[in-house]
């Protein structure tokens, strides 16, 4: 069975394709906008503005991270979650010299107190040293918000 192409079946393919090219457009530019707006709700996240409790939930989730980083020895993951000013003022290297991240072994996030732009942060930490396991430590810290997350601000 042989399929003969005329000029009206012709005119039936070019109806499907430009039917079929139309919706096709229509999807893809759906799939774009819906993935462009899932990326911008994503940036930014908190702002001076936000409210107190998505602030203090936002540098307690980094605060705690960092602290998790901290216990299980990862230096440069550490590094990065400085603000732009502490990396400004010491690189990697020099940071991997003045920290001393070791013998950490528990962490908790206890207080968190924040004001437009910067969190301060009380943590609970476990420290084990040469002389003394299971010493408990008091740190304090201060996170300043930078293009919508908070970073760690090394102190003076």
């Amino acid at each position: 069975m042989a399929i003969q192409m005329n000029s009206e079946n012709f005119g039936d393919c070019k109806r499907f394709s430009a039917i079929f090219v139309a919706e096709w457009r229509q999807l893809t530019v759906a799939a774009i906008l819906g993935v462009t707006l899932a990326a911008c709700a994503g940036l930014g996240g908190i702002t001076k503005d936000s409210s107190e409790e998505a602030k203090k939930a936002a540098v307690t989730k980094r605060a705690q991270e960092r602290w998790d980083l901290i216990i299980a020895g990862k230096i440069t993951p550490v590094y990065e979650m400085m603000s732009a000013g502490s990396k400004a003022r010491m690189n990697e290297e020099d940071f991997r010299r003045r920290a001393r991240l070791s013998g950490f072994k528990e962490a908790k996030v206890e207080a968190v107190t924040c004001e437009p732009d910067l969190c301060k942060v009380e943590v609970r930490t476990t420290l084990d040293h040469r002389l003394m396991k299971g010493l408990p430590f008091q740190v304090s810290e201060t996170w300043v918000l930078e293009k919508g997350e908070y970073w760690y601000v090394w102190p003076l």
